[in-house]
This record gives C-alpha cells, structure tokens and sequence, in this order.
C-alpha cells in the first residue's frame, strides 16, 4: 500500500469529494478480494493479522504521515467490511438473523443462535491463529 503521489486540490469541497472516491474505491478493493478469496484466486496464506499489520506498519511509518493515516483509513474500513459479513459472530451475522426472522415471521430459536454464534466463534479463532502463525513464520523466515 502507497500513495499514488498525486495530489489534489485545496479545500473543503476537494477533501470531501476526495474522501468519498477514496472511500469508494478501498471499498470496492476489499470487496474483490474477498471475493478472490471466496473464490480461490487469492490464497488465505495471504491474509494478515495483528503480527502482519504491525509488519507493514512498521514499513509505512517510514514513509511519512500521510502515508500512515492512509493505511489507518484502510484497515478501519476492511475492519468495517469485515465486521458485516453475514457469519453469525460479526453484527452481519445477527443482521441475517433478524431478516431470516423478518421474513418468516417467526423468532428464531435461542439455542440455535448460541450454537451458531459458538460455532462462528470457534471458526473465527481457528482462523486467527491460523494467520498469526503464517505472520510469525513469515516474519521469521526474512
């Protein structure tokens, strides 16, 4: 992740419409990768996670302060994106709950919520010690 150097105009009118694009554009990146990884085009070997993003932190803060904020913004909104995939432990998991429950009309059973939140729950820490492992062997194998 860099700046691509070019620069904009001065002024609220210019951040602002700026900010929209850039807003649009990171978002429709995140949204192709995890589409690749969905897939299979992009590996989950590739995915990093509080051991890698302090790697590439450690790299961008090198490169000057608006480089570092640009990637703050960049994991903030991945985080976002993330947090509303439909798996039953993100808030997009309970919103695919409360339209299942919308549109059947019927509230759903507590107990399959539990299991099901349990079961996203174990998933989601499989996978995070999954890609801190890969970040270690990465950081060790440089």
């Amino acid at each position: 992740i860099k700046s691509s150097g070019t620069t904009f105009k001065k002024g609220f009118g210019s951040a602002v419409s700026y900010a929209f694009t850039g807003f649009y554009e990171t978002t429709t990146t995140i949204f192709k990768i995890l589409g690749s990884l969905f897939t299979g085009d992009v590996s989950i070997k590739n995915l990093s996670g509080p051991v890698g993003i302090y790697s590439v932190v450690d790299q961008v803060k090198s490169q000057g302060l608006q480089t570092l904020i640009y990637l703050t913004a960049y994991l903030s909104i991945n985080v976002a994106i993330i947090n509303l995939v439909p798996i039953p432990v993100f808030d997009g998991g309970r919103v695919l709950i409360l339209l299942i429950e919308k549109i059947t009309r019927r509230k759903s059973s507590e107990n399959l919520e539990a299991i099901l939140n349990y079961v996203g729950f174990a998933l989601m820490i499989l996978l995070m010690l999954y890609v801190t492992f890969n970040d270690i062997i990465r950081l060790v194998v440089k």
